[in-house]
């Protein structure tokens, strides 16, 4: 956070949005300083009033077939994790979550003719999430 680019081209003395979309689940528990170390550094030099939006896969809805695709990324190389409801949850923690909290993405923000309703939860197989820092 410290580089002379990120410097450059962020202005930390004003708030920032911080998108960690379809990003964390492959960041396992098992890596270098875990997932929530590293989120937790980023909200951390974060200034008031910065935003993160998080999309993260999880097992919730289809724990068969996230495991299969899980299985499929680690056999190919690519490290992945998905995550409960609680735990994406945590990514959250001491921000004001804003409405309707962590939810299906469909269910995040619909439109009025987007056909978000037509979306089942097993189709998403992810939560979203937007909490700004008080």
């Amino acid at each position: 956070m410290a580089a002379p680019e990120i410097s450059a081209t962020l202005d930390f003395t004003r708030p920032v949005a911080l998108s960690l979309n379809a990003l964390l689940h492959f960041v396992t528990d098992d890596s270098v300083d875990g997932d929530e170390g590293i989120v937790e550094h980023l909200k951390n030099v974060l200034p008031s009033g910065s935003t993160l939006t998080i999309t993260h896969v999880t097992p919730d809805f289809d724990p068969d077939g996230i495991a299969r695709l899980t299985g499929a990324h680690r056999a190919a190389g690519t490290p992945g994790q998905a995550r409960l409801h609680a735990e994406i949850a945590q990514f959250f923690a001491v921000w004001d979550l804003l409405n309707p909290g962590v939810v299906p993405p469909q269910r995040l923000r619909p439109g009025p003719d987007d056909g978000a309703e037509n979306i089942t939860d097993a189709e998403a197989a992810c939560y979203a999430g937007i909490a700004r820092k008080p």
